[in-house]
């Protein structure tokens, strides 16, 4: 990562002041203090509007990242290979994979959980009496 950049800022009249913790003597000094002051002041002021922008635009940007992922993901999912298995394929995958699975034909899990995929999944599940001959019922 690339250091971050440094400010210069230009001295004040009454640097050597500031520097070694004096006190204006004149009325000469004080005025230019109070000048560089109300300077100083107004440049904080404009870089906090420009942070406030800063902000606004980074949390739009935010914004737009997710939307363009969402969408980028959404056309990921069109060219998955799973997508181009034969029915046959994913019936004997969902059938072995609930056999061993944990799931134990929970009745908020499985093959609940196959119907949540997608719908050729859901049109998948509910075709095939297999996943729906054990159902096991707490009660």
């Amino acid at each position: 990562m690339a250091d971050a950049p440094t400010y210069r800022i230009t001295p004040s009249p009454v640097h050597d002041l500031v520097h070694n913790h004096l006190f204006p003597s004149t009325t000469a000094q004080v005025d230019s203090a109070q000048k560089t002051l109300q300077h100083l002041q107004s440049a904080v002021h404009d870089v906090d509007a420009d942070l406030a922008q800063m902000r606004i635009a980074f949390q739009q940007l935010l914004v737009k990242r997710a939307a363009l992922q969402d969408y980028a993901d959404a056309h990921q999912r069109l060219v998955s290979p799973v997508h181009r298995l034969p029915t046959e394929i994913l019936v004997g995958i969902f059938l072995h994979a609930l056999a061993a699975s944990s799931f134990k034909r929970h009745p908020d899990k499985a093959p609940l959980v196959l119907e949540r995929v997608c719908r050729r999944w859901k049109d998948i599940a509910r075709s095939t009496p297999e996943l729906w001959s054990h159902i096991r019922l707490d009660l």
